[in-house]
């Protein structure tokens, strides 16, 4: 049989989704308030082959070919509320807010080739945030806030036929506190601030590599980890025209938790440990400590300058 312009076979993606969002925002006295409510629905269908080369000894080569067809339905629906209060004390300079946001997902997952699987996926998660930000003066107003936050689960349908392809939803708690200062007649701006995040199953995507014995693929990982870091960043307009910016930020990121299947033969991969399994043996290891964070630089700094020629 043909197998498509230079031997290429046949792969197609359609996608449709629906989005609506209402809002109602308003003030009364000393409170600013927005309510709303979100939908989301999305059908979803992929067909095509996955390709992976791998070398079967310094002579050989191969690669191993495998059909994918599945389609993927999701609707997420979503109301949430936030309120923003000056109370009568401290000159109004004071300014507290509440947010709180319930979100409910649903997927249907089905898979046809190479492996036949259907998942459901339903769930739903209670988000909010509280904050407070004080103005020192005209010129200087800091903040803190806390929040928590989600991102649905899903599925992976390259992941291997051994490997469950749902993922769990990740969750986070943030901490964050800064200080923002403009002055010189508004030619100098310059915001600081420091955060604490902490992740819950952690969506991180991990790369199986093929075998002789095996296609290989993608399979994700629920981990968690932390995240702390600050972040600098100035503008200044030294003369009519002329602007100048930068910025510096640092990030240190660890994993408390990443688990993974164990090695050919139950082997443990040095540097993690074994998971334990009740009475039965282990089938997972923890590499927290030897697991690295990928696209995700501990430093980044930039800096610029314009001049608008009058």
């Amino acid at each position: 049989t043909w197998a498509g312009w230079y031997g290429f076979t046949e792969r197609f993606q359609t996608q449709s989704q629906k989005t609506l969002e209402v809002q109602l925002l308003g003030e009364y006295d000393s409170l600013n308030f927005v309510v709303g409510g979100f939908y989301f629905d999305e059908d979803a269908h992929d067909f095509g082959t996955t390709r992976f080369p791998f070398i079967l000894s310094p002579t050989v080569a191969s690669d191993a070919i495998t059909p994918r067809d599945y389609t993927v339905a999701s609707k997420s629906k979503a109301v949430f509320a936030q309120v923003d209060w000056r109370p009568p004390i401290l000159d109004n300079k004071l300014e507290l807010t509440g947010g709180v946001r319930y979100t409910d997902d649903s997927r249907d997952f089905n898979q046809v080739t190479s492996i036949a699987r259907r998942l459901l996926l339903n769930e739903d998660n209670v988000s909010y945030m509280l904050g407070a930000n004080y103005e020192f003066s005209d010129d200087i107003m800091a903040y803190v806030r806390y929040s928590t936050g989600y991102r649905a689960g899903g599925f992976n349908a390259r992941s291997t036929g051994s490997v469950n392809p749902q993922y769990d939803p990740e969750k986070i708690k943030s901490l964050e506190g800064g200080i923002k200062f403009e002055g010189l007649d508004n030619r100098l701006r310059v915001n600081a601030a420091v955060f604490f995040n902490k992740y819950y199953d952690q969506q991180v995507a991990q790369f199986a590599s093929p075998t002789g014995a095996a296609g290989g693929g993608n399979v994700n990982v629920n981990a968690n980890a932390e995240y702390k870091g600050f972040e600098i960043e100035a503008t200044l307009i030294p003369v009519d025209g002329l602007t100048i910016s930068g910025s510096y930020g640092y990030v240190d990121p660890k994993y408390t938790d990443f688990p993974k299947l164990l090695g050919t033969g139950g082997a443990i991969t040095t540097g993690c440990v074994a998971i334990p399994n009740g009475s039965a043996g282990p089938v997972l290891q923890d590499c927290a400590a030897i697991q690295l964070f990928q696209n995700l630089p501990k430093t980044k700094w930039d800096a610029s300058v314009m001049y608008e020629f009058p």
